[in-house]
């Protein structure tokens, strides 16, 4: 089981609004994000099928970081971690999955504001 605070999967829809959500700032947590969207593949009798989407929809939120910009979480790590874009995401959504950001604030995350992998879809408006 991973570490993130919300994790959507098998066609799960997670709404957050109006919220202040806030990562900790303990040691290793910078690289356990806020949510996981998964889009699973499963094997039944009949063959090879994709679950129903995930949907994460953020609106009017604050995201934030348990880091700042003085923040010691790169100091002794080897080439492989500094150098991985995906480290430290605030938001992972992998397969055929639906990352909506309206009207919200990521801040002081130690890597991107989303990473989306095989196919993601992110949407992210003008007033975030």
């Amino acid at each position: 089981m991973d570490s993130s605070l919300f994790r959507i999967r098998d066609g799960g829809l997670v709404t957050l609004t109006q919220l202040f959500i806030s990562r900790s700032n303990i040691i290793g947590s910078e690289n356990a994000p806020i949510a996981v969207i998964i889009n699973e593949i499963v094997e039944p009798s009949y063959g090879f099928r994709n679950n129903a989407v995930g949907q994460l929809i953020i609106n009017n939120s604050i995201i934030e970081g348990g880091n700042t910009v003085f923040s010691d979480v790169w100091y002794n790590l080897g080439l492989a971690e500094t150098c991985n874009v995906g480290y430290g995401a605030a938001i992972v959504a992998d397969g055929q999955t639906t990352v909506q950001i309206s009207g919200s604030t990521i801040r002081t995350f130690e890597g991107p504001a989303v990473r989306a992998l095989n196919g993601a879809s992110v949407t992210i408006d003008k007033n975030t």
